[in-house]
């Protein structure tokens, strides 16, 4: 690579945690966890339904795991004398975790309060609060989090996230990832933005065969899709741009492009290479020449190509 790749700050959320912990949620525990596509979810048929506890070493940990119909929920608590956590987990779709922080020995320091919540799909949400001061911020997966506050993220939930990820911190995978997804801006451009939107307009048609070619095009454009198909989902939400017949397939697709399988850095720069707020979130560590790759990028994946002029003529027939 011809220029350094962007630094994404934080603490150090690898490094061994001080307290013990009773390993609920690692690799034997009674649940795991795993990250796809940028949020962390259960990896729902290796759970174990019951309660347990355990109050060690200044440690107090609890789990319990619920299950109807094989779906888990999960509830789960964490205090020392640093912090207070609780995560759960409600019928494997919606996940929030509160976590409070106290003073590290400066008493003059206020306890800080943030609330994680990550739905089954659609926006994640930072929120914190610490005496009459409240902040909040919003992403499209926990990379983008993280991010927009990467100490803050890591002072509360980086011990945590390590654990649910067995061992990998959020903090090095985003750094590996934001490594492959500047090599991914050299691939060559197998899509392009105006073509992706051409077919979501397709799946509003009223021509079977369009609706049904778009929808097949735009599961052929693979992950390279999702964060464009997300965002115009997003957007629809409060504009009603979109009819429910092209909302129910974008929700179709989406759950067809999901993978079954853990994100990997390479993974995930296919997800996040053309996505302008995960851009946004790294431009102020970018060198002059990562910036002039990406405008490249951009401009090509804004462009109207011959296929996407083929595709509606086909189409409209």
């Amino acid at each position: 690579m011809e220029c350094p790749p962007p630094e994404i700050g934080g603490q150090d959320s690898t490094k061994t945690d001080p307290d013990v912990h009773a390993g609920y949620l690692g690799p034997s525990g009674v649940v795991r966890f795993q990250m796809i596509q940028g949020r962390i979810c259960l990896d729902t048929p290796r759970h174990r339904k019951g309660s347990q506890s355990s109050d060690e070493n200044g440690v107090y940990e609890s789990v319990a795991v619920t299950a109807k119909r094989g779906v888990p929920s999960v509830h789960y608590i964490s205090k020392n004398k640093r912090q207070h956590l609780t995560l759960s987990v409600q019928d494997a779709r919606l996940m929030q975790i509160e976590s409070t922080v106290f003073g590290h020995g400066n008493s003059h320091r206020q306890p800080q309060r943030c609330v994680l919540t990550q739905p089954e799909s659609g926006t994640i949400t930072l929120s914190s609060t610490s005496g009459s001061q409240s902040h909040q911020w919003t992403g499209s997966t926990l990379i983008h989090v993280r991010g927009l506050q990467p100490r803050l993220f890591d002072e509360h939930f980086g011990i945590l996230m390590t654990r649910m990820l067995h061992g990998q911190s959020l903090k090095d995978l985003s750094e590996k990832t934001a490594v492959a997804t500047l090599v991914e801006l050299r691939s060559p451009m197998r899509v392009t933005e105006a073509e992706i939107d051409q077919w979501i307009a397709g799946l509003g048609s009223d021509h079977r065969k369009r609706r049904i070619a778009s929808q097949q095009n735009l599961i052929n454009a693979g992950t390279l899709a999702v964060s464009t198909l997300q965002r115009r989902l997003d957007a629809a939400s409060d504009k009603r741009d979109l009819d429910v017949e092209q909302v129910v397939r974008i929700n179709h697709i989406l759950k067809k492009l999901r993978s079954r399988f853990p994100d990997r850095p390479r993974s995930l720069a296919k997800l996040l290479v053309n996505d302008p707020s995960y851009w946004s979130m790294l431009s102020g560590r970018m060198t002059p020449q990562q910036h002039q790759l990406l405008a490249s990028r951009q401009q090509d994946f804004g462009k109207r190509s011959p296929a996407q002029q083929s595709f509606v003529r086909v189409a409209e027939r």
